[in-house]
């Protein structure tokens, strides 16, 4: 095999490799960080106004939030499930505790 031959077989596998990494990202709803355009243009612009020991606090952060709001989903959705399996079709007014629901209210 060439030069050229041996460059192009690289290109194309690179680009097969790409778009099967796109499907696996789309897939199991992932970002394997491969995709730098946007996140940097946004740091960019907006990041440099805040110091930089507040922009790594923030970042360490990242990790819990998405914790606590994966937490609170499953909550909610457990919560709904519990109710639903009562069989009761206006589980709402009918279960629901009147204080829960003033407080959904003000939300």
């Amino acid at each position: 095999m060439n030069r050229s031959a041996a460059v192009k077989s690289f290109m194309m596998t690179n680009m097969l490799l790409e778009a099967d990494l796109d499907q696996i990202e789309e897939y199991y709803q992932i970002d394997l960080g491969r995709k730098i355009g946007i996140g940097n243009k946004i740091e960019n612009m907006y990041y440099p106004q805040f110091d930089a020991s507040l922009r790594a606090e923030a970042k360490k952060m990242t990790q819990h939030y998405e914790l606590f709001y994966c937490l609170e989903k499953s909550i909610r959705q457990l919560i709904v499930d519990v109710f639903e399996a009562t069989g009761e079709p206006d589980w709402w007014d009918n279960l629901v505790p009147d204080i829960v629901k003033q407080n959904a209210k003000k939300i």
